[in-house]
């Protein structure tokens, strides 16, 4: 995190969460300096989210070493956040006509082969953009007919492909030793 006490404050919220894992700060931490401290770390423009989750997808890896093959669970997701302003730039998610705003997530979970979870190999997320209905029944159309025009990177579902890729580099890396065997769903 380029920083000792913004590494030391991560550790401490860890440590919180996992004595406490109630899902948001106000009820993992119970004293109003905790809550103000950890509210202030992830509010922290320097903390690097991408970082992070290298950190965390590395020692997923590196906890697999041991194993001579994983199961890595790809699957993704519509996670709903509420944004009634608008000022969090969060993007349609679920059915268009219900209007729900939040972020796209693929999850890649490593578990050993009895089960026990090792942790994520990896996590994308993104946020689709508003797109007019018309649009959108020509993007379907066009798909559906293999003439969509957009590069297969700019594709959502080059999530996918980004999400093995990453899996696949950690592993190499940390655990060479591993095989890790992909379950899509």
């Amino acid at each position: 995190l380029g920083d000792a006490r913004r590494e030391a404050r991560l550790l401490q919220i860890a440590a919180g969460a996992e004595r406490r894992p109630a899902g948001t700060i106000t009820a993992t931490f119970r004293g109003s300096a905790q809550r103000e401290a950890a509210f202030r770390f992830v509010e922290n423009d320097a903390v690097d989210v991408t970082a992070l989750g290298e950190a965390s997808y590395g020692a997923t890896a590196h906890r697999s070493r041991t194993e001579r093959v994983i199961i890595v669970a790809v699957d993704g997701c519509s996670l709903s956040l509420p944004d009634p302003t608008g000022a969090r730039g969060f993007g349609p998610v679920g059915s268009y006509h219900r209007m729900v705003k939040g972020v796209q997530v693929m999850n890649s979970l490593a578990v050993t082969r009895d089960g026990c979870p090792l942790g994520l190999l990896d996590q994308q997320w993104w946020v689709r953009k508003e797109t007019p209905v018309g649009e959108r029944v020509e993007r379907r159309c066009k798909t559906r007919s293999n003439d969509d025009p957009r590069p297969l990177e700019a594709r959502e579902s080059y999530a996918w492909v980004r999400a093995l890729r990453a899996g696949v580099r950690r592993m190499r890396e940390h655990a060479p030793g591993c095989t890790p065997w992909y379950q899509l769903d």
